[in-house]
């Protein structure tokens, strides 16, 4: 098995013309280091970073894939009105002028990408044709002076306007209401849910799931094909489970999310998952963390070696939490690489990988090619297994800062939950700089204090905040750990740091009028 496949793991035809476009060993690394983290194909990453003849490259794939090259001048075409153009763009495919009436004629850069051939022969009834295009010859057609008004005509409803293509179909009207609805209401997860009697419409909002609206079944089957095609899915599979990623704009700003759907006794069931930040969640004070707190984490942070690690339930805000450390530590000169399931937030200048089971990526073998890629820092999304233990731990003792997730209860539980995975304490006594626990629970509207108001729906609440336990591994603290000490013993070990009880910062943040005292405490008992 030659490089290509082993680290891109694609389709024979293309690695047969990549290489004979000339990519070679050191081009390759870099298309690899693109697709890192699912982003972009290896046809489209050698395109753009120039690393191949890509009119060269486009007349491989066309004998590759027995398929033709346009024939004189490349000119865009008019997009059927139940195609989305922000969604060709984003595939770099374009709707070229036809000769004739019979077929549209689709030009691809990338004519592997299986998923966005099925998905056009299912929106325009399979009357299609395809050619290969060079990615000069796409990027031509995106610059067509006639492009904008053919937009204009069709309300282009990926081209930042949330229009409705189907002028007025009832599925894409509801999607595009439900995805604004739900970005404007600051909901986290959108679930579109067939039953027996209706199709339900959900979201959560501070945690919680609220109905949205309902809608006759007959919606169900559209209203799923309809995020297919946002998200490039495979519209012809309903009996299996699909991921995908798709984005849209409310307001001006581009939201990407990602898509799940599950088949059920009624139909497809869906939920999008919003994965758009701000800029405040990306800081430890955004996060509801105290300045000694924000003090603390980034004294962990200065190290060069070391196991950081947050623990908490699902839902407890662990990724944003090590999303917040990343954000800190870019942009100082270090290489970052993370490992994550699934990538929900994308860094410039940080090097993040998509678990793919399927294809052989899971935590443990993507941190163990981490290894030989000269990692200053690493994030690993989540320790669950003995293997991921093992090589985190050995990660940080070769001279890496190493930031992950664990499930657990508390800080001391997160590291009975270390050695029970079988680190040995001397290691991990060794190897914590320190460990955060955390739950999330509801803000109090700052607009009225919890009395509610317009603002926050009559709730009282507006968005949601975390509440802190920290244990810094300190002597005292590494001597628990290599004694074997339970987790009421490691408590008890780092019981005079400040802020080493999540009850404590529940009442401080009480006291501050930042949450609703009992509604604090509950959700850390």
């Amino acid at each position: 098995m030659s490089a290509i496949d082993a680290e891109l793991i694609i389709d024979g035809r293309v690695r047969r013309a990549l290489a004979s476009a000339g990519l070679d060993a050191s081009g390759l690394q870099r298309v690899r280091q693109v697709c890192a983290s699912g982003a972009e194909r290896p046809v489209i990453a050698a395109a753009r970073l120039g690393l191949v003849d890509t009119r060269r490259l486009a007349e491989l794939l066309a004998s590759e894939y027995a398929l033709e090259r346009p024939g004189g001048d490349v000119m865009a075409g008019a997009v059927p009105a139940d195609m989305s153009p922000a969604w060709l763009r984003r595939r770099r495919m374009a709707v070229l002028q036809a000769a004739d009436e019979r077929a549209h004629i689709i030009g691809v850069v990338d004519p592997s990408d299986d998923d966005a051939l099925r998905a056009c022969r299912f929106a325009v009834g399979g009357a299609v044709r395809f050619v290969v295009l060079s990615l000069d010859e796409w990027k031509q057609c995106q610059d067509e002076p006639g492009r904008g008004s053919v937009q204009d005509q069709r309300q282009d409803r990926d081209s930042e306007t949330l229009a409705d293509l189907s002028r007025g179909a009832p599925a894409v009207r509801l999607v595009e209401e439900t995805l604004a609805a739900a970005r404007r209401a600051g909901a986290s997860d959108i679930h579109f849910r067939p039953r027996e009697d209706g199709f339900e419409v959900l979201m959560r909002v501070d945690g919680e799931l609220q109905l949205l609206r309902t809608a006759p079944l007959h919606l169900a089957g559209p209203v799923a094909a309809r995020l297919k095609v946002l998200a490039g899915l495979d519209l012809a599979e309903r009996r299996a489970p699909q991921d995908g990623r798709l984005s849209f704009t409310v307001d001006g700003s581009t939201i990407d999310a990602r898509l799940s759907t599950v088949p059920n006794v009624w139909g497809e069931g869906a939920v999008v998952r919003l994965l758009g930040r701000s800029e405040a969640l990306l800081s430890f004070d955004g996060l509801g963390f105290s300045a000694r707190q924000s003090e603390t984490v980034t004294g962990w942070l200065s190290a060069r070696s070391g196991l950081i690690m947050v623990a908490g339930p699902t839902g407890a805000g662990k990724t944003t939490t090590l999303y917040a450390a990343i954000n800190a530590l870019r942009g100082a000169g270090r290489n970052i690489l993370t490992v994550e399931d699934p990538v929900e937030y994308l860094f410039e200048n940080v090097s993040q990988t998509q678990v793919d089971r399927a294809a052989g990526v899971d935590f443990s073998s993507a941190l163990r090619a981490f290894l030989r890629h000269d990692p200053d820092v690493i994030m690993v999304g989540e320790i669950r297994d003995a293997e991921t233990a093992a090589l985190a731990v050995r990660a940080a003792l070769t001279g890496h800062l190493v930031l992950t997730s664990i499930h657990a209860e508390s800080a001391p539980a997160a590291i009975v939950r270390l050695v029970d995975l079988g680190v040995e304490p001397f290691l991990a006594a060794s190897t914590l700089r320190g460990v955060v626990a955390q739950r999330l629970t509801r803000r109090l509207c700052s607009a009225c204090g919890g009395t509610g108001c317009s603002m926050c729906g009559g709730t009282g609440r507006r968005g949601r905040i975390a509440l802190i336990e920290m244990m810094s591994v300190d002597e005292s603290v590494r001597q628990a750990i290599m004694d074997g000490a339970d987790a009421g013993a490691l408590a008890k070990a780092a019981q005079a740091q400040p802020d080493s009880r999540m009850a404590g910062d529940a009442a401080a943040k009480a006291d501050a009028g930042l949450v609703d005292r009992a509604e604090a405490l509950a959700s850390v008992s």
